[in-house]
């Protein structure tokens, strides 16, 4: 038998080296750093490489003008992995868990070829799902240059020019023997490459004054103008040469796949007008004004600007003359109330206001007496494309005790967003199939947030404590055009596990709900929502949810003389997960190995289980079978740490010497099932949420390292 964990899984190595010099007077001052991390993953063949050089340098060159520039050099280079929902199954991952034991790494009859059948039917192993070469390299530097004038003792005035320019390369390689993908292809490679340059020009003026000493006066106003461009092309084929595997270059192909050729180049460009005004009066009556004007290329040139104001006030009481007699106890007590607006032009495209039109590059071939490229519509143009707003208002209160061994902090908000960016579907006849872009839809966010910070021994052995927690409560109030969106389908089953719709939260669950196993069928009997007498997609409804009724997070920190320790915890209560990967361990339609639940399977009439009978592609329809509670409280950091007493250092010329340990995601209190309750097989996706399928988990992580100062 195979041990499909231990054949891919393997214990991962981080090593990180870290130089820095750092010196100056008061005219000059200069800091430089070299970096090196090299992480071998937790998967077999995957790593990590980082390299990178950084430079800062500040000069009073004369009593009117400063000087800063950064500078920053980082390569990256890598192996990743098919996991998650980017691959057939699940990927790599998922397969380790699901791939039948009697199966071998590499097929005993046939060498050099991986092990891919069970009893006539075609799994592929996690090592030959693992095959594929995918790595990456990117380069990056960023520099910034930076004049600061003092025009008057209160009038100053300051320039900023960034650059920010990253170079990337993707290769993917898989050779023509050892998979079955490989042969049917008689291999694939492909080379894409990428570059990204980004600018900023900030210029800023600010003015400062206090007058008769309880008069405090600032005002800015500046303007800054962005712009990124981006170009990248990819370059694939198939059919390599068997004689000669160490060749990986599309150069060696013997035939172009069309399909994965593409080159493609973008711009955008933002430029925006900022002001700000701030008074307050002897430090008790607080008042800050903001607005700015953004101009983004991404909108149609109608509706490129947008103005967005603020205001945000203040009241310390506890500097009020009637609270004279609380200073003993009260340091400081402060209400806090604002309102304003911002807005957003991410997750849309450059040219999203414009039609798009599909290209396809037609190969010469027998087929093909034109080839060349061909031309079919794609999106359609919307010339009132704009900003998507953000109202915000939100009220607080900050209060501080015993000489600030007590601060706490609570703010309670109601953020609105309208005029949602979203990509509407359209109907097949409009033979537009990537939609268009829209601001179409309005959502509100709800939330108060605490956080407590105590110093509970402050003698020679000192111990702080930090509290946090936040509860939202998250709506969608409004969909235009289309009135649901359907997300996260998976690949076994092809329906949705997501859905958008107003009156729901995003991340909602959708599906069939389980009402348990038929004691003489076995198989799972689902809720007739619908009410029509049959079981259908009609009967799909909202079955969970991802949006956690709160998280929190809470770190403890000691220190005695030179020993020093750190716990943080986090954690979160009240979301849901749909767990996709239990459709390929408990869902008994194939081969694939299956998890010990299935050994509480219905085997015959009158028994009573949870798990339904073998072979009933029925029993994995997405439902509240597969939903489960992700709620965690995770020891996310520990360190400790000792410095030597500088006494001894001395003798040596240095300054700090000190040893640590750290732990990293130790210890995990949850009823979830699966690997880890933080992860999303969607990745950041605002939409996509609570989503496991297969995906890669966070590590445990021991680190151990050492620290010299000379």
């Amino acid at each position: 038998y195979t041990d499909w964990n231990d054949e891919l899984f393997n214990t991962g190595v981080n090593q990180n080296y870290q130089l820095s010099l750092s010196n100056g007077n008061d005219k000059f001052r200069y800091f430089i750093s070299a970096t090196h991390t090299d992480e071998k993953g937790i998967v077999n063949k995957a790593y990590f490489r980082r390299t990178g050089v950084r430079a800062n340098i500040d000069s009073d060159m004369f009593k009117w003008l400063t000087m800063n520039m950064n500078f920053s050099y980082t390569h990256n280079a890598g192996r990743t992995v098919y996991e998650s929902r980017s691959s057939l199954r699940a990927g790599s991952i998922l397969l380790a868990v699901n791939t039948p034991p009697f199966m071998q790494v590499w097929d005993p009859d046939v060498p050099g070829q991986y092990d891919e059948d069970a009893y006539g039917s075609r799994i592929m192993n996690p090592m030959a799902a693992n095959a594929a070469d995918m790595t990456y390299q990117t380069d990056r530097v960023v520099g910034s240059l930076g004049l600061d004038f003092k025009i008057t003792r209160n009038l100053s005035f300051k320039t900023t020019y960034s650059i920010d320019l990253n170079n990337s390369r993707d290769d993917y390689y898989l050779d023509p023997v050892s998979t079955s993908d490989g042969r049917s292809t008689k291999g694939a490679v492909s080379e894409g490459t990428s570059r990204n340059l980004e600018w900023l020009f900030e210029n800023v003026l600010s003015y400062d004054n206090t007058f008769n000493l309880k008069h405090k006066f600032s005002a800015m106003a500046g303007a800054t103008l962005q712009h990124a461009q981006w170009n990248g092309n990819n370059l694939a084929g198939f059919d390599l040469p068997e004689a000669y595997p160490q060749i990986h270059s599309v150069a060696a192909a013997n035939q172009l796949n069309g399909d994965e050729i593409w080159s493609s180049a973008g711009a955008w460009s933002l430029a925006s007008f900022i002001a700000r005004v701030s008074y307050s009066y002897d430090d008790k009556y607080l008042l800050t004004v903001n607005c700015r004007a953004d101009g983004s290329s991404r909108f149609a040139p109608a509706e490129r600007w947008g103005i967005f104001p603020s205001v945000s006030a203040g009241w310390r009481i506890s500097s009020e003359n009637w609270m004279s007699g609380t200073k003993d106890v009260l340091d400081d007590l402060k209400i806090r109330a604002g309102w304003g607006m911002n807005g957003n032009q991410g997750g849309i495209g450059n040219y999203d206001y414009l039609a798009y039109m599909n290209a396809v590059k037609v190969l010469p071939s027998e087929d093909n007496a034109y080839p060349g490229l061909a031309f079919s519509p794609n999106t359609l143009a919307n010339t009132e494309l704009s900003w998507e707003k953000t109202t915000q208002y939100n009220v607080g209160v900050d209060v501080s005790l015993f000489k600030e061994r007590i601060v706490f902090n609570a703010d309670a908000y109601i953020k609105r967003t309208t005029d949602l960016l979203l990509t509407i579907p359209l109907p097949d006849n409009m033979n537009y199939p990537g939609g268009i872009t829209r601001n179409d839809g309005e959502m509100i966010n709800k939330g108060m947030e605490f956080a407590l910070s105590t110093v509970n021994f402050d003698k020679e052995f000192r111990w702080t404590t930090d509290f946090n927690i936040s509860f939202n409560k998250n709506e969608v109030k409004k969909l235009g055009l289309n009135k649901v969106y359907y997300y996260a389908s998976t690949y076994t089953t092809g329906e949705p596990a997501i859905v958008l719709k107003e009156g729901l939260p995003l991340g909602s669950f959708y599906g069939y709900i389980s009402n348990g196993v038929d004691p003489e069928t076995g198989d799972l009997m689902y809720v007739d929502v619908s009410d029509n007498g049959s079981i259908g997609p009609e009967d799909r409804t909202v079955i969970g949810c991802a949006q956690p009724k709160f998280i929190y997070g809470f770190t403890n920190d000691f220190s005695y003389k030179g020993i020093t320790l750190s716990i943080f915890f986090q954690g979160s209560y009240g979301n849901e997960i749909f767990n996709a990967s239990r459709i390929e361990t408990e869902g008994m339609f194939d081969f694939r190995n299956q998890s010990t639940a299935v050994l509480r399977r219905w085997k015959r009439p009158g028994m009573i289980t949870d798990v339904p009978r073998v072979g009933n592609v029925d029993n994995i329809k997405n439902s509240t079978r597969f939903i489960e509670d992700g709620s965690y409280l995770r020891l996310k950091n520990v360190t400790l740490a000792y410095s030597l007493p500088k006494k001894i250092l001395s003798k040596a010329t240095i300054s700090e010497l000190q040893f640590y340990i750290t732990a990293q995601n130790l210890l995990t209190f949850t009823k979830y099932s699966g690997y880890d309750p933080e992860v999303n097989a969607y990745g950041t996706s605002s939409t996509e949420l609570g989503v496991d399928y297969g995906t890669y988990p966070q590590s445990r992580t021991f680190i151990f390292g050492v620290n010299i100062q000379f």
